[in-house]
């Protein structure tokens, strides 16, 4: 009789501590985190075409380059981004990150696009300095709602699972 009590007391002791264990992981892992938010210094940066107040929009995709090893390779994506970009039907801002010496062809080049969204041309690395935890690489598209949290980030164009996450956010906000 006292072996049985034993073991259902063993049992009894293990089953909490898992379940407090259970609490405990979902305390730690699963918890709100605060959304990042974006800081966008447009007024530091130069406007290159399309102006458009999209400081008010509700949801927006921002678009990154860090164009200062080859501008050329970068600029030309920017057609194919902008065309395959409008399913999404948000405003988008396109950042290009540059040396100030580039300035001057990145603008040649974007003119000669005739491309739709405001681009600005940021020359003094604004962009990158004051967002150094979201900006991880040479090229970053956000969803951002109308707080500039991140919403989503990644490309939805190359990444199925950011776009099933940017569809999610889109219709979750718009409806």
């Amino acid at each position: 009789m006292r072996r049985i009590f034993v073991q259902i007391a063993a049992a009894i002791f293990l089953l909490t501590v898992v379940i407090l264990s259970l609490f405990n992981y979902k305390a730690m892992y699963l918890k709100e985190k605060e959304p990042s938010v974006l800081k966008t210094p447009f007024n530091n940066m130069c406007l290159v075409s399309n102006n458009a107040d999209l400081q008010n929009s509700k949801l927006k995709i921002v678009h990154y380059i860090d164009a200062t090893s080859c501008p050329d390779c970068s600029i030309k994506t920017l057609d194919s981004f902008e065309q395959n970009i409008k399913r999404f039907h948000l405003p988008t801002i396109i950042i290009i990150c540059s040396k100030k010496e580039q300035v001057k062809k990145i603008k040649y080049y974007l003119r000669s696009m005739e491309l739709k969204s405001p681009i600005f041309v940021d020359a003094n690395y604004i962009m990158r300095d004051i967002n150094p935890s979201v900006i991880m690489s040479t090229e970053n598209t956000f969803l951002l709602n109308g707080k500039n949290e991140i919403l989503a980030n990644g490309n939805p164009l190359t990444n199925n699972s950011v776009k099933t996450k940017y569809m999610s956010e889109i219709f979750s906000i718009k409806n």
